[in-house]
C-alpha cells in the first residue's frame, strides 16, 4: 500500500481491489481534491501497468464528455 506520493496529501483509501487501489487526495500545489488510481504492487507486472494505462487512455478520451470526470495524468 502506498503511503506517500510526491505533491499529494493522501486523505483516504476509497477502494482497494486485487491489483489496484484508489485514493482521495489533495494536490499540494492548489489544494484541489483529486482521485488517484494506482497499482497496489510495488513492482507491478507489465500486464498490470498496461491495463492501468489503457484505462487512463479511455478515461482521457471520455473526459471531454459533460458529466465524466477529467483525467489529468
Amino acid at each position: 500500500m502506498m503511503n506517500t506520493l510526491p505533491g499529494y496529501l493522501l486523505n483516504e483509501c476509497i477502494y482497494e481491489g486485487t491489483n489496484t487501489i484508489i485514493y482521495r487526495t489533495l494536490k499540494q500545489s492548489d489544494f484541489s481534491t483529486v482521485i488517484i488510481k494506482t497499482n497496489k504492487a510495488e513492482y507491478p507486472s507489465l500486464d498490470e501497468v498496461t491495463r492501468l494505462r489503457h484505462e487512463y487512455k479511455i478515461l482521457k478520451t471520455l473526459s471531454k464528455v459533460k458529466g465524466i470526470v477529467k483525467a489529468y495524468s
